[in-house]
């Protein structure tokens, strides 16, 4: 069964998984039903109609056709992924991220755990802060602080990386475990 996956004119509906950008100009197609799309795309989509539903004619509105979603995700990145910044646009966004999700990607280093591949290129050293909390959300949270809420979050084979204010990261593990540290 395939899924057809429309990402409607909001320039916050961006995605980017290996090498393949997903947005309004596309027609995104995946190889499973509604629960594999929201698994992939969470709630960062228009529309999502089953291959029997999709009007095939309407693809006249997305100039870069049909992408198929790659069976095996290496690398998959959301923006804004909780929602709590659609006050700022993608590029307001990377602005404040810097270099860090860059390193987080670095093809040169994916073959190494992300937390190694940060420190390398970093070149300063990462030291662990504790005291932290990381929610399955994926929200930083400190006794007595406010909440911070990811402003990007990394999905790289079996790890993620979470990138708050203030240059704070956090690398979250399969098994729920975490590292945390300020990069600035």
């Amino acid at each position: 069964m395939r899924t057809f996956v429309t990402f409607g004119q909001s320039n916050n509906h961006i995605h980017r998984i290996n090498d393949l950008i997903f947005d309004k100009n596309c027609v995104a197609v995946v190889n499973g039903d509604e629960d594999k799309v929201k698994e992939i795309f969470g709630q960062r989509y228009s529309m999502a109609y089953l291959e029997s539903n999709f009007d095939y004619n309407s693809i006249e509105f997305f100039p870069r056709g049909y992408i198929a979603v790659p069976d095996e995700i290496i690398i998959k990145i959301t923006i804004d992924p909780l929602h709590k910044y659609d006050h700022l646009s993608q590029e307001e966004i990377f602005n404040t991220l810097g270099a860090l999700p860059h390193w987080a990607i670095n093809p040169d280093y994916l073959d190494i755990p992300l937390k190694e591949a940060l420190d390398k290129q970093y070149g300063f050293g990462l030291y662990e802060s504790s005291g932290q909390t990381i929610t399955k959300e994926g929200i930083y949270q400190y006794p007595e602080d406010p909440d911070l809420y990811p402003l990007i979050k990394i999905q790289r084979k079996d790890e993620i990386f979470y990138q708050y204010r203030y240059a704070i990261i956090a690398i979250v593990q399969k098994d729920g475990s975490w590292f945390a540290s300020r990069m600035d």
